[in-house]
């Protein structure tokens, strides 16, 4: 009626029937019935193209996911170089999502992407060890089983003493402060040489003597062993500010070989010469020193310890030492080619002492490695070069650590 009353119906006749497809199709369910017809935008949209039409359907999964976020859809479009790119490999899908931290961080600058990726080599290279972990290798006393000689408590059993460790590092070595280290008895406090940044080295491990940090103004006497710079270089600087700042002199124990030379030879250039603000004043060992000389093997006595000392084989006159407190004894190498009658001259020591390094005038570690348990068992290794990682069959010594002879 309707179309008759509009005046369609002779076009409506003029169609040609559905096709039989069409006409078996079921009736549009009421709930389809009912939505609203479609807005003219989506009307004037094109047909999709074939491709997209010949695409199967959504798998059940995909068609349960709930819509994306407007800010997602609000996104544009990836460019073409990225849409080109193949798709991830497994194993990356497989990789748990950045943590919000990461996520938040800002992009590299342009310059560092631009850079070019490292060379095979050093890829393969391994992480090299961060300055402030340097004290984290494992030292004789930090093992679960501790020996008795290598007690790390700040204080100690009674009748012994401690080894303040200040430095373990050879000549060249930008990870550790030159070897060095402070020997604490009771009241007294001996320094046994005195590197490059020797008040730095103190600074930063924090040793305390009588209650109080220690510094160079705490320090009752300073042992040489010899005169190579990575023992001797932070004297200078230590006795101008004796003199200068703290007021004083030091007392200085060396062999006699470098106690001859310790002033021509190594401090008169620098410390020989001093303005006062109007005159220069040439100035003397005695301005700054009280020199004692330590006779090759003959026991001298250094305020509660006994010192005995022996020649290594090494570029200058340098001392191997055993020290004592009557009670307990430390066995020093100092720097030495590997010498078995010195390692034997050791032996009887209760704590040992002993250096590595490459080069003539030095000790292999594979020849330290070579030792008896029972010596190997009560040492600790110092005068490392740079990039020494720990090892099972010895302990290196950590700086900043205290270690208890007794």
């Amino acid at each position: 009626m309707e179309a008759d009353h509009l005046g369609l119906e002779p076009a409506l006749e003029a169609l040609p029937p559905k096709p039989p497809a069409l006409e078996a199709l079921p009736p549009k369910p009421p709930a389809l019935e009912a939505l609203p017809p479609k807005p003219p935008a989506l009307e004037a949209l094109p047909p999709k193209p074939p491709a997209l039409e010949a695409l199967p359907p959504k798998p059940p999964a995909l068609e349960a996911l709930p819509p994306k976020p407007p800010a997602l859809e609000a996104l544009p479009p990836k460019p073409p170089a990225l849409e080109a790119l193949p798709p991830k490999p497994p194993a990356l899908e497989a990789l748990p999502p950045k943590p919000p931290a990461l996520e938040a961080l800002p992009p590299q600058p342009p310059a560092l992407e631009a850079l070019p990726p490292k060379p095979p080599a050093l890829e393969a290279l391994p992480p090299r060890r961060p300055r402030s972990l340097s004290n984290l290798w494992t030292g004789a006393a930090i093992r679960e089983t501790k020996r008795a000689s290598c007690d790390t408590s700040p204080t100690g059993p009674p009748m012994s003493f401690q080894i303040l460790m200040n430095g373990v590092g050879n000549a060249f070595s930008r990870e550790h402060y030159g070897t060095n280290f402070l020997l604490q008895k009771d009241d007294f406090l001996l320094a046994v040489d005195c590197p490059d940044s020797y008040r730095n080295a103190l600074q930063d491990h924090a040793f305390e003597h009588k209650g109080e940090e220690v510094d160079v103004d705490t320090i009752d006497a300073i042992v040489i062993t010899h005169l190579h710079g990575d023992h001797v270089n932070g004297l200078e600087m230590t006795l101008a500010y004796r003199r200068y700042v703290s007021g004083g002199k030091m007392k200085i124990y060396t062999s006699p070989e470098a106690g001859e030379r310790l002033w021509d030879g190594r401090l008169a250039v620098s410390l020989g010469r001093s303005y006062n603000g109007e005159t220069y004043d040439d100035l003397t060992p005695d301005d700054y020193y009280d020199l004692d000389i330590i006779e090759w093997g003959e026991p001298h006595k250094i305020g509660p310890f006994e010192i005995t000392t022996r020649c290594t084989t090494h570029h200058l006159p340098t001392m191997a030492m055993r020290i004592s407190d009557g009670e307990h004894t430390l066995g020093y190498s100092c720097d030495t080619a590997y010498d078995p009658e010195l390692i034997e001259w050791l032996g009887d020591a209760d704590f040992i002492m002993h250096e590595t390094s490459f080069g003539p005038g030095h000790t292999p570690l594979d020849k330290l490695m070579g030792l008896p348990e029972e010596l190997r068992q009560k040492m600790l290794v110092v005068h490392l070069p740079e990039g020494f990682q720990p090892i099972d069959e010895l302990d290196f010594a950590q700086q900043g650590q205290t270690y208890t002879v007794g």
